[in-house]
């Protein structure tokens, strides 16, 4: 794989047309809920970013989430809303992944306002993978930087379900 390069994979419907496969062994930063992506395990992500903080509310659907993450990637390092912290302790999720939490910023419209820096809060986009991906793409040095499944859609809808899969989380 191109170490220069990466793939940031959103949860959009265009995946539905996607082969993943040949992502398998390249550079991969994913959002929220793809491990539900029938490729997702062969894609092996590096990184799995969840920023909603609804994700993180100490509910059953909420820990029964976060298992099935952990038990479909056993590999993938998280990037987690930093409201995370008491629910994966309470819970002992991600054991035996490495887990990282980021700081909220405020968020910017203006390029040169934009911080890559996750040592600091960050203030960039409205979406996981604006907000968390695409910069932890950045932050790891990827100068080549592809962006697949960030279907922009929704705003179409915010009732229908936007992603590759039927289920609007």
């Amino acid at each position: 794989a191109d170490a220069e390069r990466c793939f940031v994979i959103g949860n959009g419907p265009s995946l539905k047309e996607m082969d993943l496969s040949v992502l398998a062994g390249e550079r991969v930063i994913t959002t929220n809920s793809f491990y539900k992506h029938p490729q997702a395990q062969v894609v092996d992500p590096d990184f799995l970013c969840i920023g909603d903080a609804s994700f993180m509310e100490d509910r059953e659907e909420s820990v029964s989430w976060h298992r099935r993450i952990a038990e479909e990637l056993p590999r993938v390092q998280l990037m987690l809303n930093p409201a995370a912290r008491p629910l994966i302790a309470k819970h002992g999720l991600y054991e035996e992944h490495e887990v990282f939490y980021y700081r909220h910023g405020v968020t910017t419209q203006y390029p040169e306002l934009a911080r890559f820096d996750f040592r600091k809060p960050l203030n960039v986009g409205h979406t996981t993978g604006t907000r968390l991906a695409i910069p932890l793409a950045v932050y790891r040095g990827c100068k080549k930087v592809y962006l697949l499944g960030l279907d922009a859609n929704w705003l179409e809808s915010f009732s229908a379900s936007y992603h590759f899969y039927e289920t609007h989380e």
